[in-house]
């Protein structure tokens, strides 16, 4: 998704991961995210990569090839290939969120640990979170990329919750406990007994 007023508002999705400038990707780190390629360096090697769309199917056998495929195997030659926009972006969203949920849980578990020898110890709130650096800045208001995360205490410690901004969202919720179990529900917030969500 690139953004040609703004390039920093541009994203792309790199095996499943949705990055933009600045961000890390492994060992690498994103440069720039044009309407074709995404551009990074490794900041162990100063190598330059680059990363590009996956070619149609179309693109990836001889045409003579891609008639005998069709022809073994009927039912495949009716599939049509098409890229909309609206859902690859809330597919980055939700990848997105996914990886910020997991982030606010480490951030909660190291934040229990520093303090293992308090008793009745409450669930932080992202502000004391974001201040004492165990999250970064942008979590600070509990809200971030179209979702409201809430911490609570529970019986076994503490649980998350990720909600769509939008009441009247299609985005699926999300809810992930002390146990590091995500899980995930449509239409309705998430808890413990909603179902696993599948990666």
């Amino acid at each position: 998704m690139h953004d040609e007023v703004d390039s920093r508002r541009s994203v792309a999705i790199l095996n499943g991961t949705m990055v933009k400038e600045g961000d890390s990707y492994g060992p690498y780190k994103i440069l720039s995210i044009t309407s074709k390629t995404v551009f990074g360096t490794n900041e162990k090697t100063g190598d330059e990569v680059r990363w590009m769309p996956a070619a149609k199917p179309s693109e990836t056998l001889p045409p003579s090839k891609m008639k005998a495929v069709k022809e073994e195997n009927a039912p495949a030659a009716q599939t049509s290939f098409s890229w909309n926009p609206l859902e690859i972006l809330s597919s980055a969203v939700e990848t997105q969120v996914i990886s910020d949920i997991h982030q606010v849980h480490r951030a909660v578990l190291i934040y229990y640990q520093t303090r293992e020898d308090e008793e009745g110890i409450k669930a932080p709130g992202f502000k004391q979170l974001v201040d004492g650096n165990f999250l970064p800045q942008e979590f600070a208001g509990g809200t971030k990329d179209k979702y409201r995360f809430t911490i609570t205490a529970s019986r076994s410690g503490f649980e998350i919750n990720a909600d769509p901004l939008e009441p009247d969202s299609k985005r699926k919720h999300f809810y992930i406990g002390q146990d590091g179990v995500l899980h995930t529900a449509n239409g309705a917030r998430a808890n413990a007994k909603s179902p696993i969500h599948e990666y």
